[in-house]
């Protein structure tokens, strides 16, 4: 089967159109202007070609757990909540397929 390469991730942030863009074949996208600095990178990337291999799931003990404290009382607290702004037009769309997907 071939590989379909996934759309990635820009975590947000809004990206450079006219920057080259360098994808190893390891998957990893590297972006810069100038070609000195990204050929550093793939050479860190091929340095390291492990680090660039998604092995899935981490098992990691249950002692080892990241404790996150919560506040006092949290349960009990009210969160604001508000529909996403749509337009008459596009809250029907919306609606639609949320009822067909729901049936």
């Amino acid at each position: 089967m071939p590989r379909v390469p996934q759309k990635h991730s820009t975590l947000g942030l809004k990206m450079e159109e006219s920057l080259p863009e360098i994808v190893t074949k390891e998957g990893v996208h590297i972006y810069a202007a100038n070609p000195a600095l990204a050929q550093q990178f793939v050479e860190v990337v091929n340095e390291f070609p492990l680090l660039w291999t998604d092995k899935g799931l981490i098992d990691i003990p249950k002692d080892e757990w990241m404790k996150i404290p919560l506040v006092e009382g949290w349960q009990n607290q009210k969160v604001r909540a508000r529909a996403y702004p749509l337009s008459q037009r596009d809250r029907e769309v919306l609606d639609k397929t949320f009822d067909s997907l729901h049936q």
